[in-house]
């Protein structure tokens, strides 16, 4: 809200007296095209805006009928945090934090489908292994191997995968410049939405060569409505991913055409009602 503030989003709309596009918005005040069309997609959701459709079926942002939206000389009081993990214990607060949220919602994305077929998983960019932990409890006959980057899957064995569990492995390397190992189903959990289209398709195109036939690829990924307009907290999750990333949230069919782009088939799509949903490729 601050950050359209102070831009003069509401004052530019407020002066135009008429319906606006992303791009016309961008170009009035000097941004970015990609960062405004999140910006006020997150802006509808949060109801500071309203959107309408054009008749060319592209779409357009306009004022609230209620309530003085002018934002002119407020002052910002919004601060973006970033953390990065630079050192030991900001990687253990990290990954410690990512494995409360698959303790929370694992089970519902790897329940979305039957993955029962598939006894032989890696876990792309895994961490500290509780997705890998409620995959081989829901699917027992299962081993899943972690691919990390070599100190996240230090840190992983000391704080929180014991030797005991004998169905989680671990991979060291960086799946973008090393070879990533054959297995039957891959999953990318949180991983897509970190990076643009062709760093995607060049991911998923190592992966669909790894992967034997017959296999796929699960991604884990809160999905965007078809036309943006939510949820909500996705919208949200996008604007993150412009500050801290190269990436962005994406429509299921978003993600449906990258996996078809690196070959992948018979791709499915389910919704879990939580944070997190899930969309399966089969090879």
């Amino acid at each position: 809200m601050f950050t359209a503030c102070e831009l003069g989003v509401f004052d530019l709309l407020l002066e135009s007296g008429k319906p606006l596009s992303s791009d016309a918005i961008a170009a009035c005040l000097g941004a970015s095209t990609m960062g405004m069309e999140r910006l006020l997609d997150a802006c509808v959701g949060l109801k500071l805006l309203a959107a309408e459709m054009t008749l060319e079926g592209g779409k357009e942002v306009r004022c609230l009928e209620t309530g003085d939206t002018k934002c002119r000389g407020q002052p910002s009081l919004c601060a973006v945090y970033v953390v990065i993990a630079r050192s030991d214990e900001e990687m253990l607060k990290f990954m410690a934090g990512q494995n409360s949220v698959w303790s929370i919602c694992g089970r519902d994305v790897l329940a979305a489908f039957d993955l029962s077929p598939f006894t032989q998983i890696y876990d792309l960019g895994g961490g500290g292994g509780a997705l890998a932990r409620e995959c081989v409890s829901l699917y027992p006959n299962s081993t899943v191997t972690i691919y990390d980057l070599p100190k996240v899957v230090q840190v992983a064995k000391e704080q929180f995968v014991s030797p005991e569990e004998r169905q989680i492995a671990f991979h060291e390397g960086d799946f973008f410049n090393d070879s990533i190992p054959e297995a039957e189903l891959y999953i990318l959990s949180k991983i897509l939405h970190d990076w643009d289209d062709d760093k995607c398709k060049q991911l998923l195109a190592k992966v669909y060569k790894a992967c034997k036939p017959g296999g796929g690829v699960l991604l884990v990924e809160s999905l965007l409505n078809e036309d943006k307009s939510g949820p909500v907290e996705t919208q949200l999750y996008s604007m993150n991913m412009l500050v801290q990333t190269e990436g962005k949230e994406r429509t299921a069919a978003e993600y449906s055409k990258l996996l078809e782009a690196a070959g992948f088939g018979v791709i499915r799509v389910r919704r879990t009602g939580k944070l997190y949903d899930a969309v399966l490729g089969r090879k």
